[in-house]
Formats: structure tokens, C-alpha cells, sequence
């Protein structure tokens, strides 16, 4: 038996099947269950939604507690050349100079 055999099959016993009720409200009442069921998800999509973008404006703004900028404070070796980094320590040590 093939698809279109057991499709005919079908239709010819449809009009023995006896129901209270009508084809309208089953189908009605299967998209009411299928919309319930719909509902759910995406109730939690849209608080995972909310969640993250309540979670990215808080850090953004640093609400969330972010760690303060560093403060700059100068280096006075920042920017030294080698020879002069090397002439420093001479200095501090009170060396004698070499030649190198």
C-alpha cells in the first residue's frame, strides 16, 4: 500500500467518524494549547535579554563596582637613555667611571 492508497483510504472512512465537535474549535482549541506552550520560552528569552543588557549599561557605567584608573606617577628613569640610566647609578654609588 502506497501514500496515495492510504490517503484515499482515509477520506472514504472520514465520513463514518461521528463528534460532538465541530472541526472549528478543535482546531481552534489545538493553536490556544500550541500558543500556551509558545509562551514560556519566550518569557525567558526576553528576561535573559534583560538580564544581559541590565548587566552590560551597569558595567559600562561602572556601577558595578569597576577598579579605579591607576594614577600616572612619574618615573624619573622613564625615557633615560642606557648611558644615562648607567650614569645615574655611577652617580648614586659614587663609582669611579670605566671605560667600557
Amino acid at each position: 500500500m502506497n501514500d496515495d492508497e492510504v490517503i484515499t483510504a482515509v477520506r472514504e472512512q472520514r465520513d463514518k467518524v461521528h463528534s460532538h465537535t465541530s472541526v472549528d474549535e478543535i482546531i481552534s482549541r489545538g493553536r490556544t494549547v500550541r500558543a500556551r506552550r509558545r509562551i514560556p520560552g519566550a518569557v525567558t528569552a526576553l528576561a535573559v535579554v534583560a538580564a544581559a543588557g541590565t548587566v552590560l549599561a551597569l558595567g559600562l557605567t561602572g556601577v558595578l563596582g569597576a577598579a579605579p584608573r591607576p594614577q600616572h606617577r612619574h618615573d624619573p628613569d622613564d625615557g633615560l637613555h642606557a648611558c644615562q640610566a648607567r650614569q645615574r647609578y655611577r652617580d648614586a654609588d659614587h663609582q669611579p667611571e670605566r671605560a667600557l
